[in-house]
């Protein structure tokens, strides 16, 4: 049975994901249609709770997918753990290659022009203000979206490669997590200038990542927890890309979370995290 659904899943997924992802392309790529580039992180919940009605509906969509909140220990505990591993990864980047960080005065520049910034406070408190609002608000009001990701891959997929092949099922869960992000990256999504490298990165990162958050899921009992440190993770990084980061000489190949340095971290806290499911 699970074999079965499983072969539907992840056809259904890649060919309904890549299929999306052509019609973004063909009609101006992520800057035109980012909307619709968004709706592909519900494609594998959609697949995912298409594949219970068909295959498994015995069990209780709340039980099968483990769709509940969790403990409040959960939700603080996890996001504030990955919350910590992104500060990381930026604190050795700045210590490894400050220039890849704007200077003083120009992030002064950008803050002032925020609908956040306060005239006449700190500039670190003008700077702590946009990041913890983008990353605590934004998380929890677009919850949906990696909620979208996180039903399909921790609550379906990972699961089910567990139980089939134990420990090893995790990493094939990740190469298949990272392949499932090609059509963005093709476009440009996080490595504009090498997409193909940065499929290879990606699923390095994805097989990290993926032992990271299906602990969290396991160990929480709620596919919450793991949409809320992968808002985390999509919000914090963003945002301080977007506000600190100087894209005229970052590379996103070695610097960030999904850069070599971030990939490195997450790999150390995965194997730990393995030898402990």
């Amino acid at each position: 049975m699970y074999k079965k659904s499983l072969i539907c899943f992840l056809l259904l997924t890649f060919i309904v994901t890549y299929l999306m992802g052509l019609i973004v392309f063909l009609n101006g790529g992520l800057e035109e249609q980012n909307a619709l580039a968004n709706a592909i992180m519900f494609i594998p919940a959609i697949i995912a709770i298409i594949i219970w009605v068909i295959f498994h509906n015995k069990h209780s969509f709340r039980a099968f997918f483990k769709f509940r909140l969790g403990s409040w220990k959960s939700w603080l505990i996890y996001p504030t753990l990955m919350t910590m591993l992104i500060a990381l990864t930026y604190s050795i980047t700045f210590l490894l290659s400050p220039s890849q960080f704007l200077n003083g005065q120009e992030i002064a520049e950008i803050m002032s022009n925020l609908p956040t910034y306060i005239d006449g406070y700190p500039l670190a408190i003008n700077v702590l203000t946009p990041l913890l609002l983008n990353t605590v608000l934004g998380t929890v009001l677009i919850l949906p979206l990696f909620i979208g990701e996180e039903l399909g891959w921790r609550g379906y997929l990972y699961p089910v490669l567990f139980s089939s092949l134990s420990k090893k099922g995790l990493v094939i869960g990740g190469i298949i997590w990272g392949l499932w992000h090609l059509p963005v990256l093709l476009m440009g999504h996080n490595y504009p200038d090498t997409p193909l490298l940065g499929m290879f990165m990606i699923t390095l990162f994805c097989i990290s990542m993926g032992i990271i958050l299906f602990y969290a899921y396991i160990k929480s009992g709620s596919i919450i927890i793991p949409s809320l440190m992968h808002g985390v993770i999509k919000q914090m990084s963003s945002t301080i890309t977007d506000l600190f980061i100087d894209q005229d000489v970052h590379n996103p190949l070695v610097f960030g979370p999904t850069g070599l340095i971030g990939i490195i971290i997450f790999t150390f806290i995965a194997v730990f995290l393995y030898r402990k499911i």
